[in-house]
């Protein structure tokens, strides 16, 4: 999973995760939530 800045299209963070992503969602301007097969990840933004 990248996250970019829609700006410029930089890359701003990379996530590896356990198996395929199979939805993703930002709960907030810092809070992420990504469903997979192994289950629910969230993260915390920090610029």
């Amino acid at each position: 999973m990248r996250i970019q800045d829609s700006r410029d299209g930089t890359c701003r963070t990379e996530l590896r995760l356990d198996g395929e992503a199979a939805a993703c969602k930002w709960l907030s301007a810092d809070r992420l939530a990504i469903v997979g097969g192994r289950g629910i990840y969230t993260f915390d933004y920090l610029r």
